[in-house]
């Protein structure tokens, strides 16, 4: 089992999720990473009726996930170009947020298909160019406890 953050690793994959399973991508490990943001959330739909004597109840909408990955550029960086061509050109691309290697059937993580939403660099005078990507489930093959090839 790995520890959160020193073994957390982000996958990237051009071809899309078929399912749930991880069927469809070719996974390539994406580095260099300098850390990551991930969200899980429902929408809440809130509604009054006669029948319960007007009490509002809140009940659980739409799924949406997102993803944001910050990592050091490097020139030729074929993940990076991955990131960049797929919101230039509006393609989904599958990601994997796994606590450690996706190979290994004892990590878990989250596995999607994303719409890149954002695509940002931060080009300090003497320092690393950094990269920041926001991205937003595409679609509904989402699985959150996704535990890998064992």
């Amino acid at each position: 089992m790995s520890r959160a953050g020193k073994d957390h690793k982000i996958y990237i994959s051009t071809s899309l999720l078929t399912d749930t399973a991880g069927a469809g991508a070719s996974w390539v490990e994406f580095t260099p990473v300098e850390s990551t943001d991930s969200e899980i959330a429902r929408e809440e739909v809130t509604f009054k009726t006669r029948e319960n004597g007007g009490a509002e109840q809140t009940l659980g909408g739409s799924l949406s996930a997102t993803q944001e990955i910050n990592w050091a550029f490097l020139q030729g960086d074929a993940q990076a170009d991955a990131i960049l061509d797929a919101i230039v050109n509006d393609n989904p691309i599958a990601i994997a947020d796994m606590s450690g290697d996706i190979a290994a059937g004892s990590n878990v993580g989250q596995i999607g298909n994303y719409t890149v939403t954002s695509y940002s660099q931060s080009k300090p005078i003497d320092d690393v160019v950094t990269v920041t990507a926001s991205c937003k489930l595409a679609d509904a093959f989402f699985n959150m406890n996704y535990t890998g090839a064992a």
